[in-house]
């Protein structure tokens, strides 16, 4: 590997946790670039609810199902493969996704995605959406997280009927890793990236108070982690534009490719 890659040497913060984390070590260091772990939240299965079994139990009165994550494929598809339904349902309903992340997601459990984001984030998915399919009153089944954001289902809810059912969980750690914070510490690192505002604001409760810095190199995915950041007194030196782990790779590289001219 050639060490003309601006992001050769560099080492980086990961807060987020599992696949996302994995597949942000393997571009970076294909780059030459290291990354430490430093998961600030994980995610887990919902328990069952009576919504997920009215899902289970009524999945072919839908017309569409909204996937605004990786995790609600995921999830969703555990909860379905535990019902004895036929898997006509499979056929009969259309199914909307994020991005081309979530589409190739999607298309491990043999379904083709019918609409495809093309903005960034949940909110210009819906806004997109609604654009394409004008035809009003739909059924949408909209997989979800317990921290997702509610602005989505109130749009959709202006043109369709509209049912989120949370299928997973984002939970917080609540201790840093020593190594991680020894880094951040010393300032021996180049940057710290944010895939989620839950992961900055758990950095904020139970890192900055420890590390008590002024100053933090930070990056994110998105306008809405981006705010999060602002709005504590930081500045990001990096906005990705929300599309995944590859548009923050890109950005990073992008940044230093400047910081070097």
């Amino acid at each position: 590997m050639s060490n003309n890659n601006p992001l050769s040497g560099r080492l980086f913060i990961s807060t987020c946790t599992d696949n996302k984390a994995d597949r942000l070590k393997n571009l970076l260091e294909r780059k030459s670039a290291g990354l430490l772990m430093m998961p600030l939240i994980y995610i887990e299965k919902a328990d069952i609810s009576p919504e997920i079994k009215y899902m289970q139990d009524h999945i072919s009165s839908f017309d569409w199902v909204f996937f605004t994550s990786g995790y609600s494929i995921r999830y969703f598809f555990e909860f379905m493969d535990q019902t004895s339904h036929s898997p006509k349902w499979r056929e009969q309903l259309k199914f909307a996704v994020i991005g081309k992340s979530t589409e190739k997601l999607l298309s491990q459990h043999g379904i083709h995605a019918d609409f495809v984001n093309t903005g960034a984030g949940s909110l210009k998915m819906a806004e997109h959406f609604l654009r394409k399919v004008t035809k009003t009153g739909k059924r949408i089944l909209i997989p979800t997280g317990n921290l997702a954001d509610k602005r989505v289902t109130t749009l959709l809810l202006k043109s369709h009927e509209v049912f989120p059912v949370e299928v997973y969980r984002t939970k917080m750690t609540n201790r840093p890793d020593k190594k991680a914070m020894d880094v951040i510490s010393s300032g021996k690192y180049d940057m710290i990236l944010f895939l989620s505002p839950s992961a900055f604001h758990n950095f904020l409760s139970i890192c900055h108070p420890i590390l008590m810095k002024k100053r933090y190199r930070l990056g994110c995915i998105g306008q809405t982690t981006a705010k999060a950041i602002a709005s504590a007194g930081f500045v990001p030196e990096i906005v990705a534009g929300g599309r995944g782990i590859d548009d923050l790779v890109y950005h990073l590289e992008k940044h230093y490719s400047q910081v070097l001219t």
